[in-house]
C-alpha cells in the first residue's frame, strides 16, 4: 500500500456546510471488469449541471477483501483546473485501507477560478489489483471516509452541494471463446469477424479475449484458422471458456469490455 499524497491547509470535512438545495451535481464511479491478479483503472467523473464550481470533496470506497489500491492519480480535469492550467492551489488525496478521501479548492489565493457547467470531467483514476472473485463487488462514493469524514459536496458559490453519486459495478467479463461477434453462436461469421478487424478496418471487437480462440494471448490470422478447423475439419476444440460462459483461466492483456452473457 502506497503512503497518502498530502497537502493540507484546511481540514478535509469542514470546509464547506451542507445545505438544503436540489442536487445538481454528479458524481459517477464507472463500472469494471477483470480478473483475479489484474490491476485495474475505475475512472471518477463529475458533471456539472449546477453552475461554477469552487471546488469539491469526497471519498470512494471499495471492499478490501476484494481490491487493493494500489495508488490514485490525478484525473485529467484536476491536473488542469487549477490557476495557469495547473493542478487546485489545495489539494489532498489521502488512501485508506477500504478507500481514499478527496479535498479541492480551485483557487484560495482572490483570483476566482471555476469549473464551468459540463459532462464527464475526469476527477481521480484510482488503480486496484482484484484479489478475490469480484463478483458482486462496487467501488461506490462514500460520505463515511476519514477522520473526520469526509462530505460528498461540490462548492458554488460558498455553498455546498450534495452529489447525486453511482457506484461502479463489477461487470462480468465472462464469455465464449470463439463468440467473437457476440451474436451468441459460434460459427463462419466469427472467424470472418476476426479477420475484418484484423485486416479491413472492421468493427472493434466488443470482447477481444473472445477472438482469441487459441488462447495464445494475442489476436492474429491464427485465431481464425483456427476456428475454421475446428467447425470444418475436425481442428482442436477451443479452450475454456467455451460452449459455456466463464472467465479466461490464462489470463494476459486481452480485454472483455462487453459481455453478452446471460
Amino acid at each position: 500500500m502506497r503512503i497518502a499524497i498530502l497537502s493540507a491547509v484546511i481540514v478535509l470535512g469542514s470546509w464547506a456546510p451542507v445545505v438544503g438545495q436540489d442536487p445538481e451535481v454528479y458524481l459517477d464511479v464507472r463500472s469494471w471488469t477483470g480478473e483475479i491478479g489484474n490491476e485495474i483503472e475505475v475512472p471518477i467523473l463529475l458533471t456539472n449541471d449546477l453552475g461554477d464550481l469552487q471546488g469539491w470533496s469526497f471519498g470512494v470506497a471499495h471492499d478490501p477483501a476484494v481490491l487493493d489500491l494500489l495508488s490514485v492519480e490525478t484525473g485529467m480535469t484536476t491536473a488542469t483546473a487549477g490557476p495557469s492550467g495547473g493542478p487546485p492551489t489545495f489539494y489532498s488525496v489521502t488512501m485508506l485501507s477500504d478507500g481514499f478521501v478527496v479535498g479541492a479548492l480551485l483557487s484560495s489565493h482572490g483570483v476566482p477560478i471555476y469549473l464551468p457547467v459540463g459532462v464527464d470531467y475526469e476527477l481521480e483514476v484510482p488503480h486496484y489489483e482484484i484479489i478475490t472473485d469480484p463478483t458482486g463487488s462496487e467501488v461506490c462514493p462514500s460520505s463515511a471516509l476519514g477522520s473526520p469524514p469526509v462530505a460528498t459536496v461540490a462548492t458554488h458559490q460558498g455553498a455546498a452541494y450534495t452529489f447525486v453519486t453511482s457506484c461502479g459495478a463489477f461487470e462480468s467479463g465472462m464469455y465464449t471463446r470463439g463468440d467473437c461477434n457476440a451474436d451468441l453462436t459460434i460459427d463462419l461469421a466469427d472467424a470472418i469477424y476476426v479477420e475484418l478487424y484484423l485486416f479491413l478496418s472492421g468493427e472493434v471487437p466488443g470482447c477481444l479475449q473472445a477472438c482469441d480462440t487459441n488462447d495464445d494471448g494475442q489476436l492474429d490470422i491464427a485465431d481464425s484458422i483456427y476456428l475454421l478447423n475446428y467447425l470444418f475439419v475436425g481442428g482442436s476444440t477451443p479452450p475454456a471458456p467455451f460452449v459455456a460462459c466463464g472467465l479466461d483461466q490464462t489470463p494476459d492483456s486481452l480485454t472483455c469490455d462487453m459481455s453478452v452473457c446471460p
